[in-house]
């Protein structure tokens, strides 16, 4: 699937990831990870701090010592090596996020289409990491209700325990899967409460659109939120990362960053964002869903992405999780016997645009040398030494 590694390969000629190293505390993250490199250990001081609210800790830690270990190996080349990784990686997981192996391939398309557009910007930092941790915890979350069953939800404490590791934004994550578990219980809850005559009676009511939720019983919710938490856990500065995230997330200095103040509207990405948005709410109305996960993580989402611009991806895989929602009207047109068949080649097509992007790499590491990338990056920020007089 061209669609896949198209833009990843496109940074072998476009370089955009060198552009962009004045953005995403670049070098701070590089500078952290050779340091953690050298000390054999991490930062428990406020060298290379990011800001001064993280009182030591260091929640990118995994991602800095991983950028610095290819750093020493590739040089300059670290950065775009991994803006194709990140872009393939965002292309693969908001397709399928986008309904991509239930049979909605044109609008998986166009919906992998437009974040990869609106996201094209972003800088290579851990925030990407967050961006396609988040997807695809979406896209288990939206597995789940298609097939009403949990064992979709068994992958999430590997997801976080890696998401913890590597960004602080995990905290979003858990508190996606918190809304969701406490939305099923209640919804079980509510089911038994209703007599079997009240049951059948409301069956009879004609329905546009009915969606399955996923069977979750509360000793399988306990389980899972305490196997998800206690992954968040599993790293150098514990319990100390939430209060880290709450304390950057309320920082009196966001006032003065640019990323930190809501959105101008002077980029058409903002607009297509607004719109997304838009639609999503418009298909909650037609389908007249009154599923509350999907309207709180809509409206939750929306509030802090229009609040701080740097935070617009949640809004836009909300809303793409919301358009793509699966639901009774589409289970009941599948055929089982092309099912299998169509995932099968889905997989191969991703298992081809990854091979290509490996070939992209190759040729990139090859073609390019560190005077040709410190000259690109030298057009956005000072990387080159003045000349001695």
């Amino acid at each position: 699937m061209l669609l896949l590694c198209v833009p990843a390969l496109l940074e072998t000629h476009q370089l955009s990831s060198l552009l962009l190293v004045e953005r995403g505390d670049t070098w701070w993250h590089l500078q952290t990870g050779l340091s953690i490199l050298e000390n054999h250990s991490v930062p428990q001081t406020g060298v290379f701090l990011q800001f001064p609210v993280m009182s030591g800790n260091v929640p990118n830690w995994l991602y800095d010592v991983l950028v610095a270990l290819a750093f020493k190996g590739m040089g300059l080349l670290t950065f775009p090596m991994l803006l194709m990784l990140f872009r393939w990686a965002l292309g693969t997981v908001t397709f399928l996020l986008a309904g991509g192996l239930r049979g909605t391939f044109w609008l998986a398309v166009g919906l992998s289409v437009i974040a990869q557009y609106t996201l094209s910007g972003n800088p290579v930092d851990p925030g990407y990491c967050s961006i396609i941790f988040l997807a695809l915890e979406l896209f288990l979350l939206n597995e789940s209700s298609s097939r009403a069953s949990a064992r979709p939800l068994l992958w999430l404490p590997g997801i976080f325990l890696a998401w913890a590791n590597v960004d602080v934004q995990f905290v979003y994550g858990i508190g996606v899967l918190a809304l969701f578990l406490t939305v099923s219980l209640f919804r079980d809850a509510s089911r038994q409460s209703v007599s079997k005559g009240q049951r059948q009676k409301s069956s009879q009511r004609k329905k546009p659109f009915k969606e399955r939720t996923a069977a979750i019983s509360p000793g399988t919710a306990g389980i899972l939120a305490a196997a998800c938490g206690l992954a968040t856990l599993l790293n150098p500065y514990s319990y100390h990362l939430y209060g880290a995230f709450f304390g950057s997330f309320s920082s009196a200095e966001n006032l003065y960053l640019r990323d930190s103040l809501s959105a101008t509207y002077h980029r058409p990405q903002d607009y297509i964002i607004l719109l997304l948005t838009t639609i999503a709410f418009l298909v909650l109305g037609l389908r007249r869903s009154y599923d509350p996960f999907r309207i709180v993580l809509l409206a939750g989402c929306g509030m802090i992405s229009f609040h701080a611009q740097h935070e617009s991806w949640l809004v836009l895989l909300a809303a793409i999780a919301v358009i793509a929602a699966p639901g009774n009207a589409t289970r009941e047109t599948e055929d089982p016997e092309r099912k299998s068949p169509f995932r099968l080649q889905m997989l191969a097509a991703g298992a081809l645009s990854f091979a290509i992007l490996l070939l992209g790499m190759a040729f990139l590491l090859r073609m390019r040398n560190q005077e040709s990338l410190l000259a690109r990056a030298g057009q956005t920020y000072p990387v080159t030494r003045p000349n001695q007089a």
